[in-house]
Formats: C-alpha cells, structure tokens, sequence
C-alpha cells in the first residue's frame, strides 16, 4: 500500500494503539511491521490464529505470556568465533528457554482444535541441553558457580584458604596489643586488590610495608604490611586463574549458543509473533471488534462501523463524545459512494472509518463492526484526503490532488479501493466538478470500488442517475441543527453552509441577501434537499424505534420460549416423580400380596384372618 495513504487514513496511528496491548519489545515491533495484505488466503490465516487464540484462552485461560528480553544483541555477538557472553547474556537466554516452554505446554492443550497454533508451537525451543548447562553454571544472579568446572572450584578453594590465612596473620600480628596506638580501627580492608590495614596518619613508618592510600582527612593511612606483600601477591595469581576459568565457562557456554543460533532466533520470533497475537485479542476484546465474513467476489459491508481511534478517544476520556456507529457498503451493482452533506457532518470521518477498517482487516487486526459485517479485500487502497498543498513543489492544492489522482491511475490494479476528499474543489466549481466526474468514471471502468465526498451538485446528481454510483447523505438534525452522523443511503445531502451560518450567528439580513443571490431553481432544489433530509432523519428515526422494538419482542420471545422450556421440564420432572411413586407402591402392594399368599399355602393363618389383614 502506498505509504501516503497509510498515513491519509492514520494506519500507522492504529498500529499504535494495538501495540499498547503488547507485552514486548518483539512484540511491538512486530505489530509496527504489520501491513496490509491483497492475498485472502494468507488474511484468513492470520485471522485463524486470533480465532484459535481467544477459543483456547476461553477453554484454558490467558495465555502465560510475561514480558522477554531481547536477545538480538547477544546472538549477533555470540556469532563471532572465540567470543564470550557475559554471565547476563545467559540468564536472559534461560528466560527465553523457559518461557519457550511454558507456551509449548499451553499450546498443547488446544491439540487438534487449534492446528495454527500448533505450528507455531512446533517452531518454540526450549533446548534442554543448554538450559541444563546454563542452569549449571550461572546463578540467577550472574554470578558463575563453583560447580561449573572442577578447575574454577579448585582454584577458588585455594583462593579461601590463602585468604583465610592472610587474614589470620593479620589478626595475630598486628591486631596485638603493642600495635594499639598505631591502628586507627582494628579491621581489615583492601586497597587495588591487597589486604591493608588502616594506621595513624602520625604513626608512619611504625609498621614496615607499601603506603596504597589515605583517607579524604589525611588523618588514616592504609598500609601493606611487609610481611603480606607475598601472600598478597599469591592471591592476586590465584584471582586471575579464577578469572582465566570463569572466562573458559563463558566461552564454553558461548561455543553452545552460537551451535544454536538459529533455533534461538526462530523461537524469538515465534515469541514476537505469539505476543502480537494476544496484543490483537485483547484489543478485539477492548474495541468489540471481530473479524468480518470474508467475500470473494467484490464488495464491503460493515455494520455499525466505528472509527477505532475514535473509539479510543472516548476511553481515554469519556468526556469526548461517544462514536456514533455507521453502517457503510459497497456492491458490485453500487461500486462507488458520493457522500455528500454539512460541514463537520461527518463525511470525512465515514471516509477514513472505511479506509482504516480495509487497512485493518488486511493487517490481520479485528475491525469495530457487528456481527454480519463482510469484507472482500482489495489489492491496493488508495486515500487522497486532507490539504496536500506542496510549497517546495510549487504545487497548489488543486494541483496536488490532481497529481495524487493521476498517480492513482497509473498504479490502479485489477481490484483497488478508492477514497477520495472533497474531489475537484479548489478550482473553478464547474471546471473541477467536470475533472472530477471524468476521473471518477474512469475509476470506476478500471474496475475500481470508492467512495469520494463532495459539496458538489454536479457530483451528487451524477451519482442520482448513474448506475453503479449512489448517492449518501450525512444526516442533519432539522431540531437540533446539528449534524447526526449518521448516513442516509440514496439521497444527497445538502451542505446547509446557511443553516450553519445562522447558527453561527450571521445577521438575517446578510443570510436573506444570500439566498438573493440564488436563482429560484437553486433555492427550490436546496430547499427540497432539507426536506428530503429531515424526511431521512424521521426514517432513521423511526426505523432504530422499530430496531428497538423488534429487539424488545424478541428478548420476550426468547424468555417465553426459556419459560415454556422450564414448564415442560418440571411436568416431565412431576410426571416422572407421580409415576415412580405408583410403581413403588403397586410394588410394595404386590410384595404384601405374595407374602400372604406363601402364609396360606403354609396353612399356618386362617383364612378369614388373613382376609381381615388383606
């Protein structure tokens, strides 16, 4: 897609807002590469990951996804032969690996009903060798353990017991009594690697050795005592073994990243992607987005569009209006849309609504509608919208957005959408609505879809009579006087700039000069606009009062239907109960029956007793 028209339509802005719902950096780069796709097969695909992402997250909860470091910086520096890692590196590396497998088991769980989610599950390493040695190695706090090698144990041994007896012979010769009045403080510290103890600034040369350093008041010296200088030196060899060993740990570990390269930045990727995947669940759940039904054959419609940037607005301050929704379609018998009406009425906004949704829906990212909403996805979007006056062209208006129109043209595929603003204005209006109506029909012979908006007459009777072209009003309240946003399908609207006027508080007298200055028949016609509109606007009226009380009817429908299903399962559960009742008592009657019987065949009751008892 062109990279102003992604920018006309604020794609790069969306992507923004989806990338809050990241939770790493991957994750969000990966989001901010994402871009539309002509290909439906490939568009079905992404979408049969989010699908089987919110099934599984349904069944088995979220998915166990923390944030992960960024391991770019370490492969590329473990490509180098005879490099080494820090012990850092690795434990970043141990993150990755567990998270790695933490999702291949959650992934698992979906088992054949989630076959996307299983490949990318088969791409995830958890590399169990390597782990096992990092585990081995390094502590979880980079520090690189005894047990790493038997070299680096044997080495720090010697290093404590040298230690040891350094500090000991410290302790025993100069902690004495005799040196009281020499020490400042009886302990022992260390200066540049070498044990020191700390004396009287007053008191040198008391003590025989190497002056290292002195405190900020000159008053504490920390001296070297000549008798250690050997053991000093002894422990400084054995800190550089100890040094030249965790280095061989490091390069031997190093050695068994670089054997695994690949499969670290495979398993990295797949982590990118998984985490872009549920940043595009939560934000369909967020923004009651969905993915639409898929057409094949040309065409869009999109049921109570929503512009989600708008939407956003409003969560981020409910203070903002509340985004009216708008149904928006385009047919293979209706190809274009001229959207006509009031200033600020939302013509452009209806524009951009379908331009991002199109972007949105080929990025793989759910798009606000409702359910039955359907998509046919287009191999290029081209968006002219906004001023694009270039100075350092020396370029008007005008002349910008006909070099952008004839860019178009020359790029136009097979199947393109087409969205342009405010089409042959800046110009002579019967000149630009000309230019405008040929560059429209010569769109719509390349095969293209569109929709352009205008306050041009020429433009909105065209489309009246045109086939493949209709005409769409952005309704204006008549009581109000303000504008609906909502859209009116095959009518024109007008561009009540005297309505506003009024409004604006423009003095009757200059608004009755005004419509002087129209000829009767233009003042018919704009009158006879505002009447089909308000007409319109009772319609719409009426029709969201039949929508709501057809949703009302069928809400009592369903609740008789839960109640006559409620009834016939007590009267099943009462019949039932009724029946197993008679059939324990015709039980116990028969059981009574042949007990007396048995008693007279054992002759041992007379009978009229027994006929007494029965």
């Amino acid at each position: 897609m062109p990279e102003q028209t992604l920018t006309a339509l604020e794609f790069p802005g969306l992507l923004r807002v989806v990338q809050g719902y990241a939770i790493s950096a991957l994750g969000r780069s990966f989001l901010a590469a994402l871009a539309p796709i002509p290909d439906l097969n490939e568009i079905q695909a992404n979408f049969r990951q989010i699908r089987e992402l919110q099934e599984l997250q349904y069944r088995e909860g979220a998915v166990p996804l923390v944030d992960f470091p960024d391991l770019a910086p370490w492969l590329t520096k473990a490509t180098v032969p005879g490099s080494l890692l820090p012990a850092a590196a690795f434990n970043d590396l141990l993150q990755v690996l567990r998270l790695a497998r933490q999702l291949q088991h959650y992934l698992a769980l979906g088992g054949d009903l989630t076959p996307e989610l299983g490949a990318l599950a088969a791409n995830l390493s958890d590399l169990p060798a390597l782990t096992a040695a990092i585990q081995q190695c390094i502590s979880p706090h980079n520090f690189i353990l005894d047990q790493a090698s038997p070299a680096l144990a044997a080495v720090r041994r010697e290093l404590a017991d040298t230690r040891e007896r350094v500090n000991r012979q410290i302790r025993q010769t100069f902690f004495r009594s005799e040196y009281q009045e020499v020490l400042q403080n009886p302990i022992i510290s260390q200066r540049h690697g070498r044990y020191v103890i700390p004396i009287k600034a007053d008191h040198k040369g008391a003590i025989p050795g190497i002056i290292h350093d002195q405190s900020q008041t000159r008053a504490t010296l920390f001296l070297e005592p000549l008798a250690i200088v050997e053991q000093n030196n002894q422990l400084n060899l054995l800190g550089n073994r100890e040094k030249r060993e965790e280095e061989a740990v490091l390069r031997r570990l190093t050695d068994l990243v670089r054997a695994v390269l690949a499969e670290m930045r495979q398993t990295l990727a797949v982590l990118a992607q998984l985490d872009a995947l549920q940043a595009r669940v939560r934000f369909a759940e967020d923004f009651q987005a969905r993915e639409p039904i898929w057409r094949a054959g040309g065409g869009l419609h999109l049921r109570e569009a929503r512009h989600p940037l708008l939407v956003q607005r409003h969560r981020s301050n409910p203070r903002t209006p509340e985004v009216v929704p708008i149904d928006l379609r385009l047919s293979p018998e209706k190809r274009f849309l001229i959207i006509s009406g009031a200033n600020a009425g939302g013509k452009t906004v209806a524009l951009k609504t379908l331009g991002l949704l199109a972007l949105m829906a080929q990025s793989g990212i759910p798009i606000p509608v409702a359910e039955g909403s359907e998509f046919c996805p287009y191999e290029a979007v081209f968006a002219d919208i906004g001023d694009p006056q270039d100075l350092q062209q020396d370029l008007s208006t005008f002349s910008a957005h006909l070099k952008r129109a004839l860019t178009m043209l020359a790029d136009l595929p097979g199947r393109a959408l087409i969205l342009l603003d405010e089409l042959g204005t800046a110009t002579d209006p019967t000149e630009g609505g000309a230019l405008a109506l040929a560059l429209l029909q010569a769109f719509y012979q390349r095969g293209a879809y569109g929709a352009a908006t205008t306050h041009l007459p020429l433009l909105k009777g065209f489309a009246q009579h045109r086939p493949g072209f209709e005409n769409v009003a952005v309704v204006f309240d008549e009581e109000t006087r303000r504008p609906t946003y909502r859209l009116a399908y095959g009518v024109a609207g007008a561009s009540n700039a005297l309505k506003i006027a009024r409004e604006l508080g423009l003095s009757p007298e200059i608004l009755e000069q005004a419509e002087g200055y129209l000829d009767a028949e233009e003042l018919r016609a704009y009158r006879l606009l505002a009447e089909v509109e308000a007409a319109q606007e009772q319609l719409t009226h009426q029709e969201l009062e039949l929508a709501r009380r057809e949703k009302e009817l069928l809400g009592q429908a369903r609740e008789l239907e839960d109640l006559r299903l409620k009834l016939e399962t007590e009267q099943a559960r009462i019949t039932g109960e009724i029946r197993r009742q008679a059939l324990a008592r015709i039980k116990e009657a028969e059981a009574e029956f042949k007990e007396i019987l048995k008693r007279l065949q054992a002759a041992r009751e007379p009978w009229g007793r027994l006929r007494q008892e029965f």
